[in-house]
């Protein structure tokens, strides 16, 4: 008994909205935004010795002092990068996966998602995920929900 390979037999299987991937989900739409704050926190860190001196306006101390930390401020900034852009293409794969919202009201949040990344995950997911129950239907695939 052969069956053939169609581009349907590799979709995602339905999503189960369970309390357990609530909150895992929960956790992941928090991180984005504590990784952007840790970047910045590193950049205030950092050029806090010049706000300490006065030094703000001496160009050339200021691009010595950013350029030493560039390496570290770099490696943060993309960590956040990477870790927001992942949490958004998760985020916006299940809006379009979901049957009982309307096309409008996803792309709102799809845009909302985008423009205010990383600290519109959280609001996402308390006024909208949070609320699905394990019988929230969804389409199989990306394919079906665009068809």
């Amino acid at each position: 008994m052969s069956q053939s390979i169609t581009a349907n037999s590799f979709s995602a299987p339905a999503t189960r909205m369970t309390d357990a991937r609530k909150r895992k989900m929960g956790i992941w739409s928090l991180i984005p935004a504590i990784a952007f704050l840790l970047w910045c926190a590193y950049i205030l860190i950092v050029n806090g010795r010049l706000l300490e001196n006065k030094e703000g306006h001496e160009h050339e101390k200021v691009v010595t002092l950013i350029s030493h930390n560039y390496a570290g401020s770099l490696v943060l900034f993309l960590l956040a990068f990477a870790i927001g852009l992942a949490v958004l293409i998760y985020f916006i794969m299940h809006l379009v996966r979901l049957k009982t919202m309307n096309g409008a009201t996803k792309l709102a949040w799809m845009l909302f998602l985008t423009a205010f990344a990383p600290f519109s995950f959280p609001v996402f997911w308390w006024i909208e995920l949070r609320q699905e129950t394990p019988e929230t239907p969804f389409y199989a695939s990306l394919e079906d929900a665009a068809g």
